[in-house]
């Protein structure tokens, strides 16, 4: 049996064609947490079938008698899902940061009455900055849905700043609303 334990999954989809048109029971998953993980309890795996449902149930098996959540992901849908959960997620907190260092004040002076969500933000932040930047970026260049995420981003960035610069202040109150529903609060 072969079982890809990778970050993204486009590039793999040929050699693992192939390896099932040969006959190898071949499967897929991705971790959602880094090797620092001590334990799986309240740990994610997504499981991409890809052909041959006896390869993914024996690796199912292989979790069966650990805490870890297993979610299955569909292969091909899962860079485009990745996009959004790794991808948004690592780039957002890039962000915050790239903007506070690129700023005119100092991280203590800004820190020290920063707010509950600016701390909460930083912590977040900090664990991003302290991965292997090579995977972080790889992730964010070999993901073929990078470039439609990055065009998303600035279309909402361009109508979010919209709202504010024009007063617009029921448009801005929609976006909360209509985000607070589709996080299901």
């Amino acid at each position: 049996m072969v079982c890809d334990i990778a970050s993204l999954k486009g590039h793999l989809a040929v050699p693992i064609a192939q390896a099932v048109e040969a006959g190898l029971a071949v499967t897929s998953i991705h971790p959602m947490f880094g090797p620092s993980a001590r334990t799986l309890s309240d740990k994610v795996v997504c499981i991409c079938e890809c052909g041959r449902p006896d390869a993914t149930a024996r690796v199912v098996e292989l979790f069966s008698a650990t805490a870890a959540t297993l979610v299955p992901l569909d292969f091909e849908e899962h860079d485009r899902v990745i996009s959004y959960v790794l991808g948004l997620s690592h780039v957002v907190n890039l962000l915050f940061a790239k903007v506070l260092a690129g700023g005119a004040e100092r991280f203590g002076d800004v820190d020290r009455v920063g707010s509950t969500t600016f701390h909460a933000q930083v912590d977040t932040a900090r664990t991003v900055l302290e991965e292997d930047p090579d995977l972080y970026f790889a992730i964010q260049r070999l993901n073929r849905f990078t470039p439609e995420l990055y065009d998303i981003i600035r279309r909402e960035f361009d109508e979010l700043s919209s709202w504010v610069t024009t007063g617009d202040r029921d448009g801005f109150a929609g976006m909360m609303e209509t985000s607070r529903r589709w996080l299901g609060e």
